[in-house]
């Protein structure tokens, strides 16, 4: 059995480094789903999902599981929706995006972006006729054809009214037909004259086309789905598909599809008579793309929803998500049960191990676009949802609607103040609680009509509301009367978060970077300089180390109280973080713009000691790596010679082994811990306190072993 060992650093002969940073970011096992505008199957059978905040998915097993198609530098999908799919007779596919049209020859392994000759490369729809020549409809620039595949494009819009192109469709006598935002055109002569075909429309903000193989023709639209027989001369508004229709298919029995807002629809005689087949309505899902297997099971593309599949014709519908990790990720707390929430515009995920399993909790009477999620220290959750502010007692199980007033306020930040005081910021508006939330007063504020989109409580009580226009305001008198203080504050006032330091500082994020104030607000002053501008969020672990997520840069550390910025993210796939989470075991959650949640831990960066230099203070690291199994590393450093103890405690505070007790030089100190039995005493999986005593000086983290 291997002994446990200590090194010390003789400083006095030498300069070494501390450690290197072993920062190494893992993607979570979700939350999974995200928004999936569209799907196309390759010719070996392989599906392909292009979603709106990350790019593309393929599934080789039918649509159960999905993977990551990896981003190249020639093809970045990062910021990148995928609107539409198509795919030409040698099987090469085409993607539309917001930056042109990508091209793949390898069955989606590499993509190939081309934007010649497109004066708009946002990209809404795209078809293909049987010669091979692609359509392409854009969001402004109305409508482009290539026919050299996809290389080259020129805008043909004569005739076009309307520019903002929803749906391309082609029939079996190449008629192209292009929905706009104001109406539904038609050409005969590929695309180089177009003629309105919209009479007889209730709506014209075309959704979706699709053509039989008969050349019936469907469209939907805001006010349900209409069909027409003769190439769009006359229409026939659909009898039981109502609400908008967004898409339809066909199965190799004639029975005809159409999805929408939650709701779907079937017809066995080419779309005469419709039946809903859901009983209720599909909580939030959006139907955008349907395809139907080689073995007649539904897969449908939706908003909110991910990918969902039915294998009874539309009558049940299951979720197929796993892997697929395309959730935008806004906000995160932890209660003190340790349980982690996180949410965004797809809902709101729990999870209580740490990221391995999600689930997610959907409240239909609320929605699903979650502003904000934070936990009281009693463990009450408080979340934005939508415009109400909603709480939770039961670890998110159950919730109820706040005030009424809070009713198309949209609430947007919150902070706990002393006792059971809570503040909300909503839309030019705080609202307080002072019985931790069960009633509500508006207080009055001199804020304008803007976003309070971050609020912060010191320790001393002070209250500080961050805005998107006007900057911040501060309260000393619990939020009674209010200041505008942005003295240093540069012009951009985004603010985005509050952090508290334990010398009393207060630290901001903003749109140009972090602010720290050492006077309660009165004055600021901008702390080095960040990657990037777009600084979401703010963090601090227990080693004093400061994080910030960054729009489109990822995650930044600072081991010197924000005078340098380094970047941290190896490993991060995605680099639109948008929160920050760190646990009580300085695990670091980051949540992304469409890329889910990813976690870490920080171990420092290298750092160069002179000649002779000792510690300057006594530390405590955290152990490396954590979780572990069977052996970890525990550092510690002292800035004097002492008696010292290291030791291991269970949850109930009993001794489970002693590592280190004696007298110790100043320096650094290394210890591992082999948790293997040792004397026949099986030390079990778990959660575990390492303490540190070293003269007056005590610290404690927390470790876990896994067998």
């Amino acid at each position: 059995m291997k002994p446990f060992t200590f090194t010390i650093i003789a400083w006095a002969f030498m300069a070494l480094p501390l450690h290197s940073q072993t920062t190494e970011w893992q993607q979570t096992n979700g939350p999974i789903g995200g928004d999936v505008n569209t799907l196309v199957a390759t010719d070996t059978g392989t599906l392909i999902i292009g979603t709106r905040l990350d790019g593309l998915f393929r599934s080789s097993d039918g649509g159960r599981t999905w993977t990551h198609i990896q981003d190249a530098s020639s093809a970045s999908f990062l910021f990148n929706s995928v609107w539409d799919m198509t795919k030409n007779s040698q099987g090469h596919l085409f993607a539309a995006t917001n930056y042109g049209i990508y091209r793949s020859t390898d069955n989606g392994d590499t993509w190939t972006p081309f934007y010649t000759g497109l004066t708009d490369r946002n990209i809404q729809a795209l078809a293909i006729n049987s010669t091979d020549v692609l359509f392409a409809g854009s969001n402004t620039g109305g409508m482009f054809r290539s026919e050299d595949n996809g290389e080259n494009w020129i805008p043909i819009n004569n005739g076009l009214s309307a520019l903002k192109m929803r749906s391309v469709a082609i029939n079996s006598l190449g008629d192209v037909f292009a929905g706009t935002t104001e109406g539904l055109f038609i050409s005969s002569d590929n695309g180089n004259n177009w003629a309105e075909i919209s009479s007889g429309l209730g709506n014209k903000h075309i959704l979706t086309i699709f053509v039989t193989p008969e050349d019936s023709l469907f469209i939907g639209t805001y006010n349900g789905a209409f069909r027409s027989g003769d190439h769009g001369a006359n229409w026939t508004k659909l009898v039981g598909p109502f609400g908008f229709i967004q898409s339809f298919a066909r199965n190799s029995s004639n029975m005809l599809f159409a999805g929408g807002g939650g709701f779907f629809f079937r017809s066995i005689d080419n779309g005469l008579t419709w039946s809903q087949t859901l009983a209720e309505k599909l909580t939030f899902a959006i139907f955008l793309d349907l395809y139907v297997t080689p073995s007649q099971n539904l897969i449908a593309a939706t908003f909110n929803n991910g990918v969902i599949s039915s294998s009874d014709n539309g009558n049940t519908w299951e979720p197929q998500n796993t892997g697929l990790t395309a959730v935008d990720i806004v906000t995160m707390t932890q209660t003190p049960s340790g349980t982690i929430f996180a949410g965004g515009n797809n809902g709101l995920f729990r999870t209580q191990d740490g990221g391995e399993n999600w689930s997610r909790i959907v409240v239909d009477t609320i929605g699903l676009d979650v502003r904000f999620i934070a936990s009281s220290k009693t463990g009450r959750l408080f979340a934005g949802i939508g415009r109400f502010l909603a709480i939770s007692d039961d670890d998110g199980e159950s919730w109820t609607v706040a005030d009424s007033r809070f009713t198309d306020r949209f609430p947007e930040s919150i902070a706990f103040g002393s006792g059971s005081d809570v503040y909300v910021g909503v839309y030019g508006q705080i609202f307080k609680s002072t019985d931790g939330g069960d009633t509500w007063t508006e207080l009055t504020t001199p804020i304008p009509n803007t976003r309070v989109q971050a609020m912060g409580v010191s320790s001393t009580g002070t209250v500080f509301a961050g805005t998107r226009k006007n900057g911040v305001y501060r309260s000393t008198d619990a939020g009674t009367t209010w200041v505008e203080v942005n003295n240093g504050l540069s012009e951009n006032f985004d603010i985005t978060s509050f952090l508290f330091q334990p010398n009393g500082d207060v630290l901001l994020s903003a749109l140009d970077g972090v602010f720290r104030s050492s006077n309660n607000g009165d004055t600021w002053e901008q702390q080095g300089m960040v990657p990037s501008r777009g600084v979401k969020d703010l963090a601090r672990d227990s080693g004093g180390n400061l994080f910030i997520a960054i729009r489109g840069a990822g995650v930044a550390v600072s081991e010197d109280d924000g005078e340098t910025w380094i970047p941290i993210n190896s490993g991060l796939g995605h680099k639109d973080a948008k929160t920050l989470l760190i646990d009580d075991m300085d695990h670091i959650y980051v949540g992304t713009r469409g890329g889910s949640v990813f976690k870490t831990q920080f171990f420092p960066t290298t750092v160069e000691r002179a000649e002779g230099e000792l510690p300057k203070t006594y530390f405590l690291e955290q152990n490396y790596p954590n979780p572990f199994n069977p052996e970890t590393r525990i550092r510690y450093r002292l800035s004097s010679a002492t008696e010292v103890t290291l030791a291991i405690y269970n949850p109930l505070g009993q001794l489970v082994r002693m590592l280190v007790k004696g007298r110790q030089p100043a320096g650094e100190h290394t210890v591992t811990w082999d948790a293997r039995d040792r004397a026949g005493k099986r030390v079990a999986s778990g959660v575990y306190v390492y303490r540190l005593s070293a003269g007056e000086f005590v610290q404690s983290r927390k470790l876990m072993l896994l067998r």
